[in-house]
Parts: structure tokens; C-alpha cells; sequence
């Protein structure tokens, strides 16, 4: 048997993942889309494209098994750290407020876990107990949700320079890394689909909605326009009127609403500009929500909250740091042997490239743009190209404007690392908003390969 999928078949299954999940065919390309289609064919033994098409248009378990072949769960413990440094000072402060309730905190999508466990380990780290913090967190794929409730992780889901929080929070199991039951405990997990209407009604239903915070991740790129607003609403809607949004590098640029961002600290977390205006319109909206059921949450064990060690809090001064060549502290955790690659990683965690980003990334949190893009280029002149340093640079221009020097920077990102995912992603935005659809296409379909071989890891 040798299925094969016309153009035309194509088409009708693009059509109906834009209308199933809202994906932007573009975003992976035509031929990762064939390819997941041929794969479920050969699975099936259906020779007929139109025959397997119309299976998984009326049968929900096929429509579900050809988007786990669409979804690509990449992510890592960590991602984006001034992320969680800006959660953990928001959080504390509304935890602090006496008799509040918890604060409530939606991961969409959480791939297989490991934002809403970061999420968890951050906020016991600075002191939290788990009564403190509501954690919801939701995926479309059945794969990812059992990886998530496992638990287990190999070394590819540690990527940050520090791995301190590993020590505290994981244990080694047959050659993978075991999280701890109080953090998972933590976290509460569902399927969904962020572009069902349900998904909302059943926030309020069940008493879990309005969110404090909302992540939602490297999302927005793979979607249709049409699918964004529908995202961007809902996630409106949920937000409490004086919550923030944490988003992904490259969709700041592509929402619609009044976004700006929470804090001079980072522009990865966004709130809306026009707060009344924005409370209003979701009161409305939450008014016209009628709850359908109550879906109680289930009770979660509070106790064994003893890690060995406890993490080390980052001080105001370090974090903004302006010298070119500072005293550099060592890694603050060792590798296993068995971890070559997260270890090479700590070695690098001191070297004078990874102080400059740090503290470059720091005065950028700031805005202190031209600061940062000086500091940068100064450091460029006196020693070898840097694709993270380009990356770092092309980040800055674009957040400032400068799309020609945002563009130059990534490109040469890809010079020196042609497996950058981040930079490929940068320039298929910055492509597609330029009208130039062929490299749009080129440049996601790369990083969505990218994407697919380090999710393989």
C-alpha cells in the first residue's frame, strides 16, 4: 500500500484543522500537513485520501489522532527566566493581601507539563504553600496530557544555565528525571480546546475563573487571524480586570487588543493599557455566561513540602548589572555524567558571552534599549560572533521598531546557528506581516522541523 493526497485533499484537510484547532496551514507547511495525513492513512490501511477525510471529519477519536501528529509540544523547564522572576514578585504580592483567595494562574497550552510544574516550583520556592496558588493548565493533545501526569523528563526538558532547581525538585529514575509529588500536586490538568466557547463557560462554572495570571505561550503564531481574536477574547474574558498575560516572544506584535506591557522588567508579560474600559467589556462578557455544570476541583495533598534545599533569591542589584567585565559567579549546579549536554550548558553558565546576554537582557526588561544594543555591540567588537548575542540584538530591534536591523540580526543568528528555532519563527512573522508569504512559509516550515527533531530528543 502507497497512499498519496492529491492537492485537493490537501486543501479539505487543511480546512479542517483551521476549523478543528484554527491552525494557519502556512505556520508547518503543506508538506508536514501531507505527511501527517499519510501517516494516519497508513495506519488505518486506507488507501483513499477523500475515504480517510471522512472518517476523521465525523469520528472525534481520528480527528484527535491526526492532530497529535499536528501538534508540535515543544517547551522546557524555565523557558524565558525574567518570565518567572516577574511571576514570583506578582504572585507574592497578591498572595500577601489578607483573606484573599489563591492565585489563580491558567497555563494554555502546557505541552507536557513543564510550564505549569516551572510555574509551581517557582512560586514554593519563594515561599508559597500550595494553598496559595490555584494552577489550572490545558492541552489539546491526549500524548502531552499523559506525559504531563508521568511526570518524567529527559535531559532535553533542562535548558537553562541553572539546574539548582532540578537538585530540589527531581529525583533520577531509569535514566529520566522524576518530579516530586508536591509539586505536581500543585497542578491541575484537563483537556481542551482554546477555541471552544465551553472552555470559558466551564471556567466560570466551576468556580476556577477569573485567572490573576494567564500563560499562553507560542500559541498565537501557528493560528489563523480569525482564531487569534477568538483566542485573544477568551483569554479577556478569564483575565481578571487587573491581570496579566504572559505571551511569546514574536506575538506581542501580533495582538490586537490594548496590551502593554506589566512592568519595566520584562516584555514577555503584558496587561491591557485601558483598564476600565477592558474590565467593562469582560464583565459583560462573564455576564452573558450561563454555568452549564460545576466541575469541583478535586482535593490536592498539601503536605511533604520539604526540599533539601532552598532557592537562591536574586537581588535587584544583580539583576541589573552594567559592567562589561564583572566577576563572574560559577554555575550553581553540577551535571550528571549522564547529562553531557545540560552540562555543557552549566560550563558555559560562566562564561563572559552568557554575562553580557544576562546582563544586556537585564537593561532590555528595563527598556533601556540603546544601553543594551551598546553594551552588545561593544562586546561584539572585541570578541567571535555570538548567534545568541545576534538573537538578543535582532530581539531589541524589533521590540523598538527597527524591522530592517531586527531582520539583519536574526539572519545572522542563522549564519552561525541554522537550527535556531526562535530566529526562524522572528523571521516568518516579520516575513508574513511584510507580504511576503514564500518565505513566510519557508521559514516556519524550518522551524517546525526544528522544532519536531528536538521534540524526538
Amino acid at each position: 500500500m502507497n497512499p498519496t493526497i492529491t492537492p485537493i485533499r490537501l486543501t479539505q484537510a487543511e480546512d479542517l484543522l483551521r476549523q478543528w484547532i484554527g491552525l494557519d496551514p502556512s505556520t508547518l507547511g503543506h508538506a508536514a500537513i501531507s505527511r501527517a495525513v499519510l501517516t494516519r492513512m497508513t495506519k488505518l490501511g486506507v488507501d483513499s485520501a477523500e475515504t480517510y477525510l471522512d472518517v476523521a471529519a465525523e469520528d472525534a477519536t481520528e480527528r484527535n489522532n491526526l492532530i497529535e501528529e499536528i501538534v508540535v509540544p515543544e517547551s522546557w523547564f524555565f523557558r524565558d527566566p525574567q518570565v518567572y522572576t516577574f511571576l514570583k514578585t506578582f504572585a507574592c504580592e497578591r498572595a500577601a493581601i489578607p483573606g484573599r483567595s489563591p492565585v489563580r494562574i491558567l497555563s494554555a497550552p502546557c505541552a507536557a507539563g513543564q510550564e505549569p510544574y516551572s510555574i509551581a516550583m517557582c512560586l514554593l520556592d519563594a515561599g508559597l504553600s500550595p494553598s496559595d496558588m490555584a494552577i489550572d493548565a490545558i492541552e489539546i493533545s491526549h500524548v502531552c496530557l499523559g506525559k504531563a501526569g508521568a511526570a518524567e523528563y529527559s535531559a532535553n526538558a533542562f535548558r537553562t544555565a541553572d539546574l539548582s532547581f532540578r537538585d530540589r525538585w527531581f529525583t533520577r529514575h531509569d535514566g529520566a528525571f522524576a518530579l516530586q509529588g508536591a509539586v505536581r500536586r500543585c497542578v491541575r490538568f484537563n483537556w481542551a480546546n482554546v477555541l471552544d466557547e465551553a472552555l470559558v463557560t466551564e471556567a466560570f462554572a466551576s468556580g476556577r475563573a477569573p485567572y490573576d495570571i494567564i500563560f499562553c505561550r507560542n500559541l498565537l503564531i501557528y493560528l489563523t487571524p480569525a482564531a487569534r481574536s477568538r483566542v485573544e477574547q477568551a483569554i479577556n474574558t478569564m483575565l481578571q480586570p487587573d491581570g496579566v498575560v504572559v505571551v511569546g516572544a514574536a506575538e506581542s506584535p501580533i495582538l490586537k487588543g490594548d496590551w502593554v506591557p506589566a512592568s519595566d522588567t520584562t516584555v514577555f508579560v503584558l496587561r491591557h493599557g485601558g483598564r476600565d474600559k477592558t474590565a467593562q467589556a469582560a464583565q459583560k462578557s462573564r455576564a452573558s455566561i450561563r454555568p452549564g455544570f460545576t466541575n469541583e476541583p478535586s482535593v490536592d495533598a498539601r503536605s511533604g513540602l520539604t526540599p533539601s534545599v532552598r532557592a537562591p533569591t536574586t537581588t535587584a542589584a544583580e539583576a541589573q548589572a552594567a559592567t562589561l567585565s564583572p566577576k563572574v559567579e560559577p554555575g550553581t549546579a553540577a551535571a550528571s555524567d549522564a547529562d553531557r549536554e545540560a552540562g555543557n550548558r552549566q560550563d558555559e553558565s560562566s562564561s563572559p558571552i552568557t554575562e553580557v546576554i544576562r546582563q544586556a537582557n537585564a537593561l532590555a526588561n528595563a527598556r533601556q534599549f540603546t544601553a543594551a544594543l551598546t553594551m552588545c555591540e561593544t562586546f561584539q567588537e572585541k570578541h567571535p560572533p555570538s548567534s545568541e548575542l545576534f538573537l538578543l540584538m535582532g530581539m531589541i530591534h524589533l521590540t523598538t521598531g527597527d524591522v530592517a536591523k531586527a531582520q539583519a540580526n536574526f539572519h545572522k543568528t542563522l549564519y552561525l546557528d541554522p537550527q535556531n528555532e526562535e530566529a526562524l519563527l522572528s523571521l516568518s512573522i516579520l516575513s508574513a506581516h511584510g507580504g511576503d508569504t514564500a518565505w513566510a512559509d519557508h521559514y516556519r516550515q524550518a522551524a517546525a522541523r526544528v522544532f519536531a527533531r528536538k521534540g524526538a530528543q
